[in-house]
């Protein structure tokens, strides 16, 4: 139940932050990761993600009320930091996905 918390507050402050970190600029600027397995980059995309995990769960604290989780910004900095990096690298990969599939289909 709290990593649920955890993720779905970081969902909404991402898309809460999107002007205020300039995370179109960064997927849009984002260099595309040359893809010749989409199977491969999927799953390295997930791993990059997972690997980021602990990082994101120690800059959202969360107390509990009622048995219920309540998650709150802990460490903005890296939570910003964290999200401008998993941006730029989803957008890489995607923009080396679709490449990929342009060229393949």
């Amino acid at each position: 139940m709290e990593n649920k918390a955890r993720h779905d507050f970081y969902e909404l402050l991402v898309r809460d932050k999107w002007v205020d970190w300039s995370l179109s600029n960064i997927a849009y600027n984002a260099p595309k990761i040359t893809v010749t397995d989409p199977e491969e980059a999927v799953k390295t995309l997930a791993t990059m993600s997972y690997w980021h995990k602990d990082d994101l769960d120690s800059a959202i604290g969360v107390y509990w009320i009622y048995n219920a989780p309540v998650p709150y910004v802990k460490d903005e900095a890296k939570l910003k930091q964290t999200a401008q990096f998993l941006v730029k690298k989803m957008a890489g990969y995607t923009k080396g996905l679709i490449e990929y599939f342009e060229n393949n289909t």
